[in-house]
Order: structure tokens, then sequence, then C-alpha cells
């Protein structure tokens, strides 16, 4: 019932980027002169760009902030240089984060619970570069969409025995490329909505 009234839209994986020797930049951009046949060009683009991992348009501070993942600083570089080589025009200003490590919280304001601390999911840290092979990065695509995805059916879709589908996912587990299972939860349902706090700290 959560599923078809929209609460409960994605089941999706955490696969730690750091693992895959990657990092997540931050891009907070404001516009100018953004018609909305260009925004709705703009937001197109973004959505299509494979490196892009989160997106929102917001408002504050900033129009829209954009989540990348890229292999080094020089590689941001040219995934930037690309945005901005077609869209310059009609941005104003742009800031740019380094996220170095990531925390997934549970969502404890639904039932009005009192976080008790414990390990949380979370993404980023020591970059490394796993020795995956090409079936190790298919489970990972297919897990990353569809979390609720059974072995049987990743089998089906792969062709490949459920057994080797189990033993490849324990060892992505145990390596914590993948680092849990998660619900997205479309808050408004529940007349919460989500709002980015910007903190600078000085000598800390």
């Amino acid at each position: 019932k959560l599923v078809s009234e929209g609460v409960l839209p994605e089941f999706l994986t955490f696969v730690n980027f750091a693992k895959l020797g990657m990092t997540d930049y931050g891009l907070f951009i404001n516009t100018k002169k953004l018609t909305k046949e260009k925004e709705n060009e703009f937001i197109t683009y973004i959505q299509n760009n494979s490196n892009v991992s989160y997106f929102a348009k917001v408002g504050g501070k900033y129009d829209f902030i954009v989540g990348i993942i890229a292999k080094d600083i020089l590689h941001f570089n040219d995934l930037l240089s690309e945005i901005m080589n077609k869209y310059g025009n009609n941005i104003s200003n742009r800031d740019i984060a380094i996220r170095l490590v990531l925390f997934h919280f549970p969502k404890d304001y639904l039932v009005d619970k009192e976080r008790t601390g414990g390990s949380l999911p979370s993404f980023g840290g020591e970059i490394e570069i796993a020795d995956l092979d090409d079936l190790d990065k298919k489970i990972l695509k297919e897990l990353a969409v569809n979390a609720r995805a059974n072995l049987v059916e990743i089998s089906e879709k792969l062709e490949i025995p459920a057994s080797t589908i189990a033993i490849r996912l324990k060892k992505l587990q145990k390596e914590k490329i993948i680092e849990g299972f998660f619900t997205l939860i479309d808050s408004s349902k529940f007349g919460f909505e989500n709002y980015n706090l910007m903190i600078s700290f000085s000598n800390v």
C-alpha cells in the first residue's frame, strides 16, 4: 500500500563510491536569465549525466545542488568545465564542496524516537580501488536501483547461477563496497520538508 501510494517510491543500495576510487563533490549553483525552457533543458541534462549522484532544485542561498562523483580533482574539473561550457551563461555563481564522508540517518522523526547512537551507513573515507570484475559491476548496477531485487531475479536477468550471485553479494558486503540497503521515503506525505543547513566553522 505504501509503495502504491508513493510513500515508498524506491528501494536503494548504499554503494560506497570511495571503495571504487571515487570522490563526491558538491556543486552549489545560482542561476541567471534561466527561462522555464532552459531550466527544463538543464534539469534533463543533469539527470542524464552518469557522474551525477544527487540533484536538487532548492530555495534559499542556492538554486540547484548537484552531487558529482569523480575519480580525482582533474576528472571533476573536466566534468565541471563541460557543465560551464554548456550553461555558463546562465550560472551567476557556483560554490564547490568536497564531501569527504557522508552519513545516512534513520527516519526517527517519523515515530518520535530518540536517537540512541550506534553506527550509521556511510560513504567516503579512505580512497581505495576495489578489484571488481564485470559480474560484480552488473550486480551493483542491479541492486543500486532496486534493493528489493532477490537472488533469483538477478540470476535470471544476468543468466548467472543464484549461488554465484549470493557469494559475490556477500563479498561486496564484507569488503564494505555495499554498506547496506535503505528505503527512500517521500517525507512530504507526512507533512515534512527537507532542508540543507550550510555551516562554516572557524578555528576548529
